[in-house]
């Protein structure tokens, strides 16, 4: 996490090529935006696994 002041924030999303998340400053924001991750996370390990189970059923 990075705090960049507002403003610059237009300089830092071309420096980091768009790859950014813009939250409020307070920790409600920064727990929402985590549990987000973690359930995306979740979900694409889940994708994943049943992935892996369907090609070991075909062999």
């Amino acid at each position: 996490m990075i705090a960049v002041p507002n403003h610059r924030f237009a300089h830092w999303i071309k420096f980091a090529d768009g790859m950014s998340v813009r939250l409020r400053c307070d920790r409600d924001a920064l727990d929402a935006w985590w549990s987000n991750v973690l359930a995306r996370h979740a979900r694409l390990a889940a994708s994943e696994h049943q992935d892996g189970l369907r090609r070991v059923e075909m062999m």
